[in-house]
Order: C-alpha cells, then structure tokens, then sequence
C-alpha cells in the first residue's frame, strides 16, 4: 500500500459520475459530480476554481459554453455542482474524445517528450534535446529551459519525479538521463545515469527511476538518491520504449519491434496485447485505463484496464503519436512527432446551453466545487441579449420548389415576431429581369403584405399572375421586417438564390378531330370529334355556312346539302394554353329522290288522257314533295295517244 500511495502522489485522477437532478422553479437544480484528483497533502482545505467564464453574454439562439475545472486538495474527492443553473442549460462531462491543440510552441521547433507536473502544467522538450517549454493550465507557453546537452542523439520522453525533471537520451552512453530541479530551471544540469545504448523512456516507483534501453532491450532500476543502477531485466523482445507502473505494482512495457505491450509482475514477463501499430509510450490513470500512444499513424488509444477494448481519444487515431502524460488537473496530454504540436484532452465539467427569444434577460447561475473540507463557490450572471435579426424558418412556396401557381400567395414565416418597416421593397426577378416589385413606401402595394394574427408571418399575394414556366428569385430588402427589439431583418438579393422557385407551365391542349367524310343529306346526326380536350375542357365547334348543318356540342345534323368548313376550338384557361384550332371540310351531296309515274287504265273516248300520278321514293327526314321547288311534267307515247292501244308514261 505505501509503494501505492506513493506512487499516487505523482499522478493526477480524473473520473466523472453524472446525477440529473429535477429542475425547480425558474432555475435547474443539477447535482453532477466531476472527481477531479488526488494529492498527497497533510492540511484537509476546500477546493478552488481556477477556471473563469471568460463572456456572460450571448445572444438568444447562439450556444454558451462554459469550461469549468477545479483544484484538487489532498487526497479528497473533488466535485462540481450547479446549485444554480438557468433551465436552458445542462451541465455535463467534459473530455473524452474532445482533444484540441493546446498551447504555442514556436514555429519550426519539433518536439517528443512531454510531462505534466503537480500543478497542472505541461512540459515538453525539443527532439534534440537542448530546449523544454512549459505550458500552463491557461496555455501560455514560455521557454522554461534552453542550452540543454544535445548532439546527436534524440529525446523521446520527459518525466517529473519527486521535485525534478528527467531528461533521457536515447543512444547517448555518456549522459543517458540527465535531471534539472523542477523549482530552479536555471540550475545545472545534473547527469544522473550513464547506460549503454542510453535511455528513451522513463517512469519512477518508491524512490527510483526505471529506464527503457531501446538498444538492447534492457529495463535499468535507479535509486534515485544515490544514482545506484541495476538492470532489473531484459527483454527478450528488443527495441523496449514506454513504461509505466499500475496500480498493483506491475510494470507495463511497450515494444516498438514488437508492436506489443508486455506485463512484468516482479518475478516473469507475459504478453498482454500484440498486433500494435508501432506503439511507444504507455500511461495509466486512476482508473486503472491505459493510455497508448502510436508513432506511426495510430494516434492515442484509451485502453480499459484489462485491455479488452479501447477507444481512440485522439481527434482522428491516424495522428503520429510519440509520448503522452496525464496532468494533475485531470486532462490528457500529447505531443504529435516531429512537429511543434501538443494536444490536449481537457477534463472537467460543462455548462452550456441555446437560449431562446424568451430567455431573453439574465440568469444567476452558481456553481460549486467541494470535498469533504468545504466548498467553493463561483457566482456569475449570463445575459441574454437579442442582437439577432429576425430569421425566416419557412418559405412558402418551398425554396427551389417547382408547379408553382401562376397567382401564388407568397409567404414567409419568421422565428420571433415582427413588424414590416418603414421602408424596403419585396422584389421578383426573372434572372436579371425584374418582375414585379412591392415598395413598402406606397401606400397600395404595402397594403397587400399582411401580418398574421402571430406575427410571425408575412404573405404577399401578387395582383397580377406570374410569367409561366420561369425560375423566379425573390429579394427582401434589409429592414423589410423588424422584431420588437428594432432588430432589422438583414434582408437578401435575388441574386443570392436563398428562395426561388419555378412556376407552373400551361399545358397543351389535344383533340382528336378526323377528316370529315362525305355526307348525303339525310344521313343521321355525327360526331365530330372529341367533346372535350385532353385537359378536359370544352370544344367548341363552329360551321362556317350554318344552314348546310346544324353543330350541339360535338354532335353535327345536316340541314341540307352543300359545302361548308367546320372548325374546331378552346380558348384556354389559366393553366392551359388555347386549342390550336383545327379546320375540317363537309361535304353532303343531295339525297337520291325516285319519281315513278303510277300505271293508268282507260276506256277509249277519243280524248287524250289528262289524269296521271307519280309516286315519291327517297324522301329523307318526313318530307315529302312539297318541299320540291319547281312543276311536275309527264312525257311518253301515252301523253298524245287516243286510240286504244299501251302507251309509255
């Protein structure tokens, strides 16, 4: 337990539970617990913010955020708390997975190494050695260090043990480790280890720096007093990198070569994982999890404590990734290989919420940092102000919609409520053409924008119809509408296309209207064509000699013979285009008409015989011979004939 307890002094804890609590009057009451670490210490004081809201305004509809973290004091849980919260706000983790570039090393300095100290701050080294650079809580970056021992040989680590910061120097034989007091940056630099082959990566356990040679596979032990060394054992895999201690005792051991992690448990070394993408540092949390790191395109992993599964917490696990350090304040840090980038996984909490048009004013809020020895609280006021114009929701027709009726209703919906200004113009463009404009500064046109009862909608039905067929973009001057605020709406041009649609095209209208045949007066009642069009509208048929044949619909009677052209037409509607009109010629000749003279007997009387009849066949529609203009006439041998005999009539 005391190599436990010592070995916890140097690590900082970072674990969150979340409770949800009912929210209650105008404000939500949250309890949610962020465990923020452990510290050796002898006095029991509460914990600090050292976070601070950097805006307490925003306006309505725009995200506020809050990154709140605190201290840790001993070894007491911290927690963070919201007594007071507006109720458009929720406090949640913040963390995983949520890595950002941290800090601002000089452009062109390629970094490895990387360690956090008690404080919170991160320190990382130049590849070559000669330069480290501390980076704060806040991410100001200041040189801390400069004139180091370098040469040819790399530093991959950096490690903070017990008041000093261990600089070890892979393939160097001569100053393998070297440490500087982490409280004295100016002072000398100690040369602490001299190793065969060097150092590339350290960790320390109950007062001794353990060493990884990458050369030959060796893991050194070395008192951190009296710089007495030992190789404590060699691995049978070479090429040996990152190093770090459990909870237990055990001792875990990444192996570039090997693309494995090895467990060595005091006494034999097993596998534990294999299949690795060039893997090279390793670092466990409070947790138990382990935290891997990958130089070739494998970024950061999160490993669970019996390395059943991970996640990746770098932004997208393809970075190249030398060597990672977990902080006192809880985050994650890491430093990308041969660049000047440190990334880091912030811990804490959030506070964050989307006010809307009602939450317009301002929230109190409190937030509260415990332990066991007290608490801390931090009060401030978010003010949400309404700086924002009103923002359509809804286009009516839909933009980029299309059939849209050549005498629409045009409508916008905004988010709030809203007035029409003073001034502005709602303009319609065919291209660069302009339609139609509605000037709000005339009386007659403003007169047919109307305001719904909400106030939140503004429709314009256009007097006259649009042009058919035509894609149409609509202009909103700025200041057309404006909210109760006096906010202007920001208006757009037709130019931009934010809403256009396309209007309806008429459709042609069809008939079916065939080549009259020839008629013969009599013949009964015929059908022209089709009644209506295919758009279903009526046909009219007009002849142009009405007294050759009679037309009801599309049904035609002839009323004599003779010739007469019959056309055919529709004038359209509002969606339809007119019939083009289509010309037909009738023909109908005269019915056939018989007239047989009817046979006559007589007795002779010398006299010729005066009293001959006919009779009619082929009179059409009931007539009958008197409608036949003109006299009847008789001729044949038995007009004159007096004597009997046959005669011919």
């Amino acid at each position: 337990m005391n190599k436990i307890s010592n070995f916890l002094k140097k690590r900082c804890l970072l674990t969150v539970m979340i409770i949800v609590a009912m929210a209650c009057s105008a404000f939500a009451q949250v309890s949610k617990v962020a465990t923020i670490g452990y510290k050796n210490s002898t006095v029991a004081v509460a914990p600090t913010f050292n976070t601070t809201p950097t805006a307490t305004t925003v306006d309505y509809g725009n995200l506020y955020s809050y990154r709140a973290t605190a201290t840790w004091e001993g070894a007491l849980e911290t927690t963070i708390t919201a007594p007071t919260l507006p109720p458009w706000m929720t406090l949640t983790l913040d963390g995983a997975g949520n890595a950002a570039l941290f800090g601002n090393i000089p452009s062109g300095v390629s970094i490895n190494g990387i360690a956090g100290d008690d404080n919170g701050n991160i320190f990382t080294i130049s590849q070559d050695g000669s330069t480290i650079y501390k980076i704060a809580q806040d991410g100001t970056t200041t040189l801390w260090r400069s004139g180091l021992i370098s040469g040819n040989y790399y530093v991959y680590d950096l490690h903070i043990a017990n008041g000093y910061i261990y600089i070890p120097r892979h393939g160097d034989a001569s100053y393998s480790i070297t440490r500087i007091p982490l409280n004295n940056p100016s002072a000398a630099e100690e040369n602490f280890a001299s190793l065969p082959g060097g150092a590339i990566s350290l960790t320390h356990k109950d007062g001794f720096i353990y060493a990884s040679n990458y050369t030959y596979g060796q893991i050194w032990k070395i008192n951190e007093t009296t710089k007495a060394q030992s190789i404590l054992l060699t691995i049978p895999v070479n090429n040996c990198m990152g190093l770090t201690f459990d909870y237990s005792g055990n001792l875990f051991i990444t192996t570039y070569g090997g693309a494995s992690i090895l467990k060595y448990n005091g006494s034999s070394v097993t596998p534990v994982l294999s299949g690795l993408p060039y893997v090279s540092s390793i670092r466990v949390d409070a947790q138990g999890n382990f935290y891997v790191s990958s130089y070739y395109s494998g970024g950061l992993r999160k490993y669970t404590a019996d390395f059943s599964s991970y996640e990746v917490v770098s932004p997208t696990g393809t970075e190249s990734v030398w060597n990672s350090t977990l902080t006192s304040n809880g985050s994650v840090a890491y430093s990308i290989y041969a660049s000047n980038q440190v990334y880091r996984l912030q811990r804490g909490v959030i506070i964050q919420g989307t006010p809307a048009k009602s939450d317009v004013g301002d929230h109190p809020v409190v937030l509260r940092a415990a332990n066991s020895a007290g608490y801390t609280e931090q009060n401030f006021t978010i003010t949400v102000e309404d700086n924002v114009g009103p923002v359509i929701t809804t286009y009516s027709p839909v933009r980029n919609s299309t059939e849209i009726d050549l005498h629409p209703t045009l409508s916008i919906t905004f988010d709030e409520e809203v007035s029409l200004g003073a001034t502005g113009t709602f303009d319609i463009y065919n291209g660069a053409t302009l339609v139609k404009s509605f000037d709000l500064s005339v009386p007659a046109e403003r007169a047919l924008l109307v305001v719904s009862p909400d106030q939140k909608t503004v429709s314009l039905t256009p007097t006259e119809n649009l042009p058919h067929y035509t894609l149409l973009s609509v202009g909103i001057s700025a200041g057309f509408v404006k909210d109760v605020y006096d906010n202007n709406f920001i208006g757009f041009t037709s130019a931009s296309n934010t809403w256009r649609f396309t209007t309806m095209n008429k459709f042609d209208q069809t008939i079916t209207y065939p080549v009259i045949a020839s008629k013969t007066y009599g013949n009964a009642p015929f059908t022209l064509g089709d009644a209506n069009t295919n758009r279903g509208l009526t046909v009219t048929y007009t002849a142009e000699d009405p007294t050759v044949v009679s037309i009801t619909g599309n049904q035609a009677t002839i009323l004599k013979a003779g010739n007469t052209k019959i056309t055919a037409t529709q004038i359209g509607d509002y969606y339809d285009f007119a019939l083009t009109p289509i010309e037909r010629t009738l023909e109908v000749t005269k019915a056939p008409l018989t007239v047989t003279a009817d046979a006559k007997t007589k007795c002779y009387d010398a006299a010729v015989y005066s009293g001959y009849t006919v009779t009619y066949t082929g009179f059409v529609n009931g007539e009958d011979q008197t409608v036949l203009g003109g006299a009847l006439t008789f001729n044949g041998t038995a007009i004159d004939a007096v004597n009997p005999d046959t005669y011919s009539i």
